[in-house]
């Protein structure tokens, strides 16, 4: 088998970088795409960038140009169930995109993802969420019974859940929006691409499984900066190619604050899916 772990970030995929013996790297749009060796087995990792377009777009390369047996998605989330703490890791036994729905005098009616039947390609099925692989899932509940090396983060010791998770573009900082999203969707965790590698990973008949470690409490607590935002891609460019421009300098302090937290949690995102890749092989 040849997996393929995939991120949001290079931050997200420290577990494997560290002793990764890269072999080829490719770069198409924004996905970095790398085959290599970990611990004596071939594994492809790929950084695919933050939200849903950018996931959908670069699981379809990540499918086309690396051809995965299964591909896994690690990262950080935020913890929308009141039963999850940070350091927990959330299995994804189903994948909700939360932004999906009508919008009415009624308020907001949630929806789920837009699946077509293939020999019916132009028309639509709503569906609430897209199932991971069952075979997958089940190595995961396997792996779950063994003591994984999981980092605590002090509130009390990790622990591994199995459940929902939602996807949305928008960084969840409120508990009303926490209470809300657990209401409608009962989701255990809140991120911003899982949902979109499912729904692609679906059409394209790839197995999956999306893990997510538990970074913070997505609640008011967070002291989330206004970050930087530039006017528009002209802008963007201008600031990319000025005389020693440092892009890092100008992330915002808020994104800076919570690398470390979002590594860790990645990390113990990783130790559950390595431990199910190695059950698989």
């Amino acid at each position: 088998m040849f997996p393929v772990i995939i991120s949001a970030e290079p931050d997200e995929l420290k577990f494997f970088l560290q002793d990764f013996k890269l072999e080829r790297e490719d770069v198409r749009g924004f996905t970095r795409m790398f085959w290599g060796e970990y611990q004596g087995r071939k594994i492809g990792l790929a950084c695919l960038g933050v939200g849903k377009v950018n996931a959908a777009a670069g699981t379809a390369l990540v499918v086309e140009h690396m051809q995965p047996d299964a591909l896994f998605m690690v990262g950080a989330s935020g913890a929308l169930s009141p039963d999850v703490v940070p350091g927990d890791v959330v299995v994804g036994t189903e994948m909700i995109d939360r932004d999906v729905g009508y919008l009415t005098k009624k308020g907001h009616i949630p929806g789920g993802a837009w699946i077509y039947d293939q020999t019916k390609p132009y028309y639509p099925y709503l569906v609430r969420s897209i199932l991971p692989d069952e075979k997958l899932l089940q190595t995961a509940q396997a792996a779950a019974k063994e003591k994984l090396a999981l980092e605590s983060f002090g509130e009390r010791e990790a622990m591994v859940f199995f459940g929902p998770i939602a996807t949305g573009e928008q960084f969840v900082a409120a508990l009303e929006v926490k209470e809300q999203l657990y209401q409608n969707y009962g989701a255990l965790a809140g991120e911003m691409e899982g949902s979109s590698l499912a729904q692609v990973a679906y059409a394209l008949n790839v197995p999956f499984l999306v893990v997510r470690g538990v970074s913070d409490h997505a609640d008011d607590a967070i002291d989330l900066k206004e970050p930087l935002v530039y006017q528009d891609t002209k802008a963007l460019q201008k600031e990319l190619t000025a005389v020693n421009a440092d892009p890092m300098q100008k992330a915002s302090e808020a994104a800076k604050s919570l690398h470390s937290v979002f590594q860790k949690a990645a990390y113990n995102a990783s130790t559950v899916v390595w431990s199910v890749i190695d059950k698989l092989s």
